[in-house]
């Protein structure tokens, strides 16, 4: 129970976490005038006022500006009152949307690092089982040569992944067309991808079954990638593996993980018969 009817100015900056600096503001700019202000200049309010700043605070968060605010409590109604509270919902679920993708983003990066760790001095290439298809946000892009970076057709795909809500700094990955590795010519790539959360989002999978891969520390050293393919095509042909899909090149560590090239590593991976 309170002590009386009304609240001290420090007492409502208390409850609602605002500072006194801003309240006062507030009352300043017509937004929240106080129920009383005594003689010696103190301001009261009550508990109306909470539920005032509530609404303040929320509008704020939709980006409405303080005359905005004003404007709108000010002639306030049932029905703009509703109208109101579904546009903040709208707002507030694309908010959540976004940043449920950001820690899809943060939980991949987690899970390659945790790869990488693992992978590092393994030999060379091995067979290994996926057992479940990977979504994939996957775009053509004609051939370009994987220095060319970033180019329009990487531009473009960036802003589709943005149009789909998907966050920036999602790791890339490489297609690499099969007849072009068995040839030695593996700085080209013909598709970009990432991975993403449900197939709702995605355009292409990564099957699940069998697969050649090979993890290729300090990948960005000359030549590092390109011996690594060669070793895979020994590898199937020692025993007797067939190749019946298109390399995907993913690096577990790149430099948004890592400062150091040294410390990069990528992850290749052709699939089997």
């Amino acid at each position: 129970m309170l002590r009386h009817p009304f609240l001290t100015l420090s007492e409502v900056s208390k409850i609602v976490g605002v500072p006194r600096r801003t309240l006062l503001f507030y009352a300043d700019v017509g937004l929240l005038p106080p129920a009383r202000v005594a003689p010696n200049g103190y301001r009261f309010y009550t508990q109306a006022h909470l539920v005032r700043i509530g609404v303040i605070l929320s509008l704020a968060e939709l980006g409405l500006s303080l005359k905005e605010i004003k404007a709108r409590l000010d002639r306030l109604t049932p029905a703009s009152s509703r109208d109101l509270l579904r546009h903040q919902r709208e707002v507030l679920d694309a908010r959540i949307e976004r940043l449920r993708n950001l820690r899809d983003t943060a939980d991949l990066r987690l899970a390659q690092l945790d790869e990488a760790s693992r992978a590092r001095g393994l030999p060379g290439p091995r067979i290994v089982e996926q057992p479940k298809p990977i979504p994939l946000l996957l775009s053509e892009v004609g051939s370009q040569e994987k220095a060319d970076y970033p180019n329009r057709p990487l531009t473009d795909f960036y802003n589709a992944c943005a149009a789909k809500g998907l966050a920036y700094g999602a790791p890339l990955g490489w297609v690499v067309p099969l007849e072009e590795v068995r040839k030695g010519l593996t700085e080209r790539y013909t598709h970009a991808f990432i991975r993403v959360r449900t197939r709702t989002r995605a355009n292409a999978v990564l099957p699940a079954g069998r697969y050649v891969c090979c993890y290729v520390p300090d990948c960005n050293r000359e030549g590092a990638i390109a011996s690594a393919y060669a070793a895979m095509l020994r590898h199937c042909e020692a025993h007797g593996e067939t190749l019946v899909g298109d390399a995907y090149e993913e690096y577990l560590v790149d430099e948004v993980c890592s400062a150091n090239p040294k410390d990069w590593l990528a992850k290749l991976s052709i699939r089997l018969d």
